[in-house]
Formats: structure tokens, sequence, C-alpha cells
């Protein structure tokens, strides 16, 4: 998972989060890196992204490129806590533009964990650049790229089946050779493993049975690629957007 801190909304600005997040800052800035277990080459800028705890669908979530950004974000928003996360810069680009991969999961009465195998992509609507804030380049989640002039000029609804996404790293892997043996299995079985540990590290909380009748919960996985083709976790929606959603 990306570096992220638990910021509380309410007296921000004595929590210990934002002490360090200071500190980072300035580490950062200074390109003081050599003890970070972030790639150097996530850490250029200073690119953090804020979002509200409880909310989902892109909503409330803003860009910070400093400190004092960042607490004037925290200050207007006070509330409920915020996840404040370093921006992966350096992300893999389908087409010039970023995008995540959603993969949706059930979780059953006994706490049996089910993957929804047809994942698919979700794209920005703009090409991809740090020098802009502008979030249609930045959050690709669908709720909010249907308000751009360029939704949709891509692909429909700004999705691509997971399919396709293996068809273009194979057309990668023939057209740069930095790709030339890169291995498109791994990124499944990453994701599998990531949310594997995550529904372990949440089944305490989650007890479905304690809800009258049989019921089911809808969980959605955000994760991204970096142009290493690392895999990281974004974040675990549990009421993601269940429409529209493609197949394979």
């Amino acid at each position: 998972m990306a570096l992220s801190f638990v910021v509380p909304g309410a007296d921000c600005l004595a929590s210990e989060e934002l002490r360090e997040l200071k500190k980072l800052f300035k580490k950062f800035d200074k390109k003081q890196l050599a003890d970070e277990p972030l790639p150097a080459k996530q850490l250029e800028k200073n690119f953090w992204i804020v979002k509200p705890e409880n909310e989902n669908r892109g909503r409330g979530i803003e860009l910070a490129t400093s400190f004092k950004e960042l607490v004037a974000t925290l200050m207007r928003k006070q509330g409920d806590a915020f996840i404040v996360q370093k921006y992966i810069e350096r992300p893999l680009l389908y087409q010039g533009r970023k995008f995540d991969i959603r993969v949706l999961a059930v979780i059953d009465n006994d706490r049996n964990f089910y993957l929804y195998k047809p994942c698919y992509l979700r794209t920005s609507s703009d090409a991809y650049t740090l020098d802009s804030q502008s979030k249609y380049i930045h959050l690709t989640n669908n709720c909010f790229q249907m308000h751009s002039d360029n939704y949709q000029r891509h692909e429909a609804d700004n999705q691509i089946p997971y399919c396709a996404f293996l068809e273009y790293l194979d057309q990668l892997s023939k057209s740069n050779a930095e790709y030339a043996d890169l291995d498109k299995d791994h990124i499944m079985q990453r994701m599998k493993d990531i949310m594997i540990d995550c529904h372990l590290a949440a089944a305490g909380n989650l007890d479905l049975r304690k809800r009258p009748g049989y019921k089911l919960e809808i969980v959605g996985f955000d994760f991204l690629l970096d142009e290493d083709l690392r895999v990281w976790l974004l974040e675990v929606n549990t009421c993601p957007y269940m429409g529209p959603v493609l197949t394979d």
C-alpha cells in the first residue's frame, strides 16, 4: 500500500499524524530519500491525495502539493477522519492516461470470500501529467469522470475489460524492450493475495451473522500499477459503484 496516514478531522492541527506529515514534506522537498521504503521515482514531487474516511465514488477527494495546501484542505473539510496518502507519481499508463483496476468480491454470512473474476480498468479522461492538479487526470472514479467534457471520448463509460488490458500488455511487451519479459500473471495473483490479506485483517470487525436474515457484503478493491508493474492497493469500498460494470 502507498504511504498513508489517518488524520483526525477534529483538531487535526494537534495530531501526531500531521506532525509526522510535516516532517515528510520537508524531507521530500530536500530529496532526503535514502531511508525511504518507497522507490525514489515515486517521491520526485510532494504530491499527496486526501480522502474522507467515510465517503466513496470520489466524493470529497482533494490533491495537495504543499504542506500548507494539505492543512488548508483538512481545515476546510473538518469532520470525520481523512486518509492522507502519498500519490504514486509514476503509474503505468493506458494510451497515455491513468487507470486503476476495480475488482469486486462478495463476503457471505459465514465469512467466505468470493472473487468476481471479470475485473476491469477505470480510465481517466485526460492525458497524464503531474504539472496539473485536475482531478479528471488523477481520479479514475467513474462517478467523477462522467462529469468531464472528455468522458467516453476514448472508451465507453471510461472502462476497459481486464482481458483487453492483457492484450495491451502484450503489445507493450513487443514494442518496448523494458517490458519484453513482463509477467502478466503476477498482477492478478498479487491482487488476490492483497485481497485475502485485507479480508483476514477485517474479518473480526465484519460479522454478517449479527444482521437479521442471510446477508451478503459486496466490496470493491481498487488497485494501481506503477510503471515497474508493481501492484499497489489504493482503497477498499464497502459500498462500491455497481453500474455500469464490465464483464469479460
